[in-house]
């Protein structure tokens, strides 16, 4: 069964916002939920322009997360030498990613950028009926959504 998310902004809305939660990375397969970390909720951006997820120095600091390596993150500022982390996030649709390699960036508006390593899991939607934003994304993914067929 998927795991769907639907918020109806209300507004005409420019940047996709949600809440999300991240935690220490875990294998619920192997060592079950038991011990699972905490969770903690942080604001999050979706960003289909972005091909991977970046996480803020406060999550890195609040869930004492140590360095896996470096990677290069290109932005609109150039090029910068980031740490990447591993981490479990859990969607505000339940699903829990688990095992994920993410960036650490500086983000002023949020703390978690959503990219298409996620976005990319499941069928994302964006529509505008009457000047009003709805996004809805699902996974795994059930349907191909093509508006030439509606």
């Amino acid at each position: 069964m998927a795991a769907v998310l639907t918020i109806d902004y209300g507004k005409r809305v420019y940047s996709i916002e949600t809440m999300c939660k991240v935690s220490m990375y875990h294998d619920v397969v192997r060592l079950g939920n038991d011990t699972h970390p905490a969770f903690f909720e942080y604001k999050a951006i979706w960003d289909t322009g972005a091909v991977r997820t970046v996480i803020s120095s406060k999550v890195v600091s609040d869930l004492g997360l140590q360095p896996r390596g470096k990677v290069e993150m290109y932005h609109a500022n150039g090029v910068s030498y980031v740490n990447t982390f591993f981490v479990n996030l859990l969607l505000p649709n339940k699903m829990e990613i688990q095992i994920l390699q993410v960036m650490e960036g500086n983000l002023p508006d949020a703390d978690i950028l959503l990219g298409m390593d996620v976005i990319g899991l499941g069928d994302f939607a964006l529509t505008s009926p009457e000047g009003k934003t709805i996004f809805s994304f699902s996974q795994p993914s059930q349907y191909t959504i093509d508006f030439n067929k509606i």
